[in-house]
Parts: C-alpha cells; structure tokens; sequence
C-alpha cells in the first residue's frame, strides 16, 4: 500500500501517536473527575433564557461557540461550573478543561502560573483528541514522534503547541467534538501583555477548530474581547 502513497504522504497509527505521548498520559489523560458534581449539576435551577440558550448550544452543530458568565463570588462549585459539567455529560463528544479541579503538577508545587495553566490546558486538549485518532492515519501533516515529544517539556512553544492541537483536531475520526474549558477567569493575567497575547490567540484558535463552551466565574477580559468581535456568544447564569 505505501507505494500507492503519493509523495509527501505517509501513514501513521493511533498506537504510534499514544506511545509518543506515554510520559504524559499519566499526568494528562482523564486526571480531571467531574462526576461527583454530575447530581448538582442535573438540579441546579437556571432562567429560562439561560436554560434554552444552552440546550441550543449543546444540540445545534452550527451554533457558535458560548461564552456562561456567572457571578465572581460564588462558591465552589459556582453556577458556571456546574453549567460546565451539564455540557460534559451530554450524549455528544465533548473533550473538557476545568481550570479548578487541579491540574498535572504535583500538590507540593506553588500555585500554576497562568502561563504553565495556559499549557497545561493545551497539552490536555492533544492528549484527549489523540484518542479519538482513527487507526490509520495517511496524512501529509508531520506526526513524528519528535513533534509530540515536545508535550513532555515543561516549556513548550505556544505556537508549536496549538499547530498540534490544530493539526490533530482536523484528522480526528469526528466531524464534531464540542469542547468545554471551565474557569477561564484562572488563565488570566492582565498584567502580562504577551501572556494575554497567548491567551487570545489560544481561545480563538480553539473556537476555530471545535465548538467551544467557556464559562467563567466573573468578568473575563480576554472573553469579552472575543464577544465583541463575535467569535463567541454570551449567556449569564
């Protein structure tokens, strides 16, 4: 068969994507537990607007990627969590972030920065869109093992990292993945210029390749940016 193969072509396996990421599939496969907030999410009360507009999102292939804002003094777990969680445990292929319920440094480590947050998101999103690979892959794009390689750096180039996530999203086996990223608030620092240059870049780039649900707890700026060059849609909870 690879002599049918026209030039630049080559054929990858899921298997060989997966080994290449073994360091990490520790750290960044499936770490996150949400199920424990599935029974409050399924009771929490929202307004009629808010209830419709995310039922839409959730069952509308076409819909445009959503902004649910919630208020910043809520406790854990805050209304724009749980809404979070209610998009997760929908019937549709949804790969999620929660930036609150931990992330993979150890607990001895001092609090992330936004920016290894930032990455650590990134990396996650790969790990959880590299499952759904098909078998066989014959592709022109560069799936050596060396370019996923680079996941096991604890600093990785943002550019680098979203080519990847970019490049393994279009040769997932499904048309459609939602995505849900929770807390974004947590991402953000506005006192960093290039850090929030990273930021925007990384939501809109997410928002390009998957429908994608953003809640935070509060206003976010980078979010809001995004609002008002309608990339995303807003709905309070």
């Amino acid at each position: 068969m690879s002599g049918e193969l026209s030039e630049g072509l080559a054929l990858h396996t899921r298997g060989g994507v997966i080994r290449s990421i073994t360091p990490i599939l520790g750290n960044y496969f499936d770490l996150q537990d949400t199920r424990s907030y599935v029974q409050d999410a399924s009771r929490i009360f929202f307004s009629r607007v808010a209830a419709t507009r995310i039922r839409t999102w959730i069952t509308h292939s076409t819909d445009n990627s959503l902004w649910i804002q919630g208020s910043a003094e809520e406790s854990h777990p805050s209304r724009a969590m749980l809404a979070a969680v209610s998009v997760t445990v929908q019937p549709y292929l949804t790969i999620s972030y929660f930036c609150p319920l931990g992330t993979a440094f150890p607990s001895s480590q001092a609090e992330p920065t936004c920016k290894e947050m930032l990455l650590d998101m990134i990396k996650r999103l790969i790990v959880k869109l590299v499952f759904v690979l098909p078998d066989e892959i014959f592709t022109t794009y560069d799936l050596s093992s060396s370019r996923f390689e680079i996941l096991v750096e604890p600093e990785v180039d943002i550019r680098a990292a979203l080519g990847l996530l970019r490049d393994i999203r279009l040769l997932s086996k499904y048309e459609e993945i939602n995505c849900a990223i929770e807390g974004v608030q947590f991402l953000e620092d506005r006192t960093d210029i290039f850090h929030m240059q990273n930021l925007r870049r990384t939501l809109r780039q997410i928002t390009m390749i998957m429908k994608t649900c953003f809640t935070s707890d509060g206003y976010v700026h980078v979010l809001d940016d995004l609002l008002r060059r309608g990339y995303v849609d807003e709905v309070r909870v």
